[in-house]
């Protein structure tokens, strides 16, 4: 019998599952495009630091097939699925 390990990041309301590709809410699974799902990945990885826009796109769009305005949609609909925190802040803020 194999016993698999599956690691989650947790924040606010929000669980995020990388091997399933996942981001749950409660008990629900929240819609997100995967270029959205790849961006939260990167942002929760670097939790506690700042990454700026280039990290982003070179991490997101690693061919270089995007720029600054592909970024700037995947972030807003981010923070549209996320939306503020309990305390009244971002999730992800500038």
């Amino acid at each position: 019998m194999s016993l698999q390990i599956r690691e989650f990041y947790e924040f606010g309301v929000f669980r995020l599952d990388p091997v399933g590709r996942r981001l749950l809410r409660g008990d629900g699974a929240v819609q997100l495009a995967p270029k959205a799902f790849e961006a939260l990945m990167v942002l929760v990885e670097g939790r506690g630091r700042v990454l700026d826009r280039a990290e982003l796109i070179r991490r997101l769009w690693p061919e270089g097939e995007a720029g600054d305005a592909n970024l700037a949609v995947t972030i807003s609909q981010l923070r549209k699925t996320l939306g503020g925190r309990p305390d009244g802040g971002l999730y992800i803020e500038t």
